[in-house]
């Protein structure tokens, strides 16, 4: 049956037919009836294409701009998408306002980007849609406008796109475009999750945990936290060993706990590289060992979290896991300081104070202790008071 219907084909697209000759490229490249064939798909693209057959026009752009059958080239795929978007093909129109949109292989042009998508988002073109938002929210080729984005991804998501159901999501729970909304945030972050999207799952997780726009369940929480993570998600994996380190909808499990940490933490996370580092530091979970904890730590703190770079000058200043090292103590004490950390603020004001690993200097220590004594630390608003009262003194 498919040698004959691919016979009669052939024989029409080589009279010229240009349908038959967009169907055959189909068929080959496919594999259809024919062996697949993305060489000769092309060859009967090109016939249609040359005719003005819109669908031939966007499957040979296609191909040249995923190097199909042909050796990629933009300029061609522009070309051909342009002539059938022309014709009011949707897809050639998004994908025409992607190609200008990334600027690869063709000059970038944010206004021809706009101007495709907005046209195939009329027709109802959620990917295009989706882009369009994201234009109006970074005010890209066109002014900044997130209201009018949040009208454009509520398009999309209404449609089933999952990244834009969780961007949405996201819009209602931190007030982008829209009220803040908890309960609209939840609803379209189940939309994501039972799509399978990793992030709604876990910002569904999230919404449970915590009780935000849905009752608080932990057990529904580690269950969306759970998926996500059975894909690989580093935030899901170090919040499901968050959940296991303090016992929170489950029994306390400081192995298991790890054994998520560890997961994230080989991804690059920089919390779960943290609580690796302090697994490791305390031996909870884990065999201790200092200078797993300081590698940890250092990973985090390279990154720029603020705990663990607290943590790496305690391991520096002490000398655990790593050569004891007071200038290097100093640094990562401050570089936390900066962000605000507590701890390091006294740590970097008790070197001044004693003159460790620095030139002894009150003043800079009085400066770094009234930092965490506004932060409500007694003991350095005891040294504070201290100091305060021996400068009168003094003056007396």
């Amino acid at each position: 049956m498919d040698a004959e219907r691919i016979a009669i084909l052939k024989q029409a697209a080589e009279q010229g037919d240009p349908w038959a000759q967009y169907n055959l490229g189909v068929d080959f490249e496919y594999g259809q009836g024919v062996e697949q064939d993305k060489a000769e798909a092309v060859k009967w693209y090109r016939l249609a294409a040359e005719q003005g057959i819109d669908s031939a026009q966007f499957n040979l752009a296609r191909a040249y701009d995923d190097g199909e059958g042909v050796e990629p080239d933009r300029s061609e795929a522009e070309k051909w998408y342009t002539l059938a978007a022309e014709q009011g093909h949707a897809k050639a129109q998004c994908n025409l306002g992607i190609l200008y949109d990334a600027g690869e292989g063709i000059e970038r042009d944010l206004t021809a980007a706009l101007k495709w998508y907005k046209r195939a988002a009329r027709q109802g073109r959620a990917i295009a849609q989706y882009r369009l938002s994201w234009l109006y929210f970074e005010g890209e080729g066109v002014k900044k406008d997130p209201a009018r984005a949040v009208q454009w991804l509520k398009r999309a998501a209404q449609q089933g796109h999952v990244s834009a159901q969780y961007d949405l999501g996201d819009c209602y729970r931190n007030g982008d475009g829209v009220r803040r909304n908890p309960a609209k945030a939840a609803r379209w972050f189940r939309r994501g999750a039972k799509a399978g999207d990793a992030d709604a799952q876990t910002n569904l997780g999230v919404a449970y945990f915590y009780g935000k726009g849905v009752k608080q369940n932990w057990k529904k929480a580690k269950k969306w936290y759970e998926r996500a993570a059975a894909q690989g998600f580093d935030r899901a994996q170090c919040n499901l060993g968050l959940m296991c380190e303090k016992g929170e909808g489950m029994a306390k499990d400081a192995a298991q706990a790890v054994k998520w940490f560890r997961l994230a933490a080989e991804q690059g996370h920089l919390k779960a590289q943290y609580y690796l580092g302090r697994a490791y530091r305390d031996g909870e979970g884990v065999k201790e060992n200092k200078t797993k904890a300081a590698a940890w730590f250092r990973k985090a703190a390279e990154q720029g979290d603020a705990e663990s770079q607290n943590e790496l000058g305690v391991a520096c200043f002490y000398g655990k896991g790593v050569p004891q090292d007071w200038k290097q103590a100093k640094k990562w004490y401050k570089r936390a300081a900066v962000q605000g950390n507590a701890l390091a603020q006294g740590n970097l004001g008790q070197m001044y104070l004693s003159g460790e690993g620095v030139i002894k200097n009150k003043a800079r220590a009085a400066f770094w202790f009234r930092k965490v004594a506004k932060q409500g630390d007694k003991t350095a608003r005891e040294f504070l008071r201290e100091v305060s009262s021996r400068n009168a003194k003094q003056e007396g």
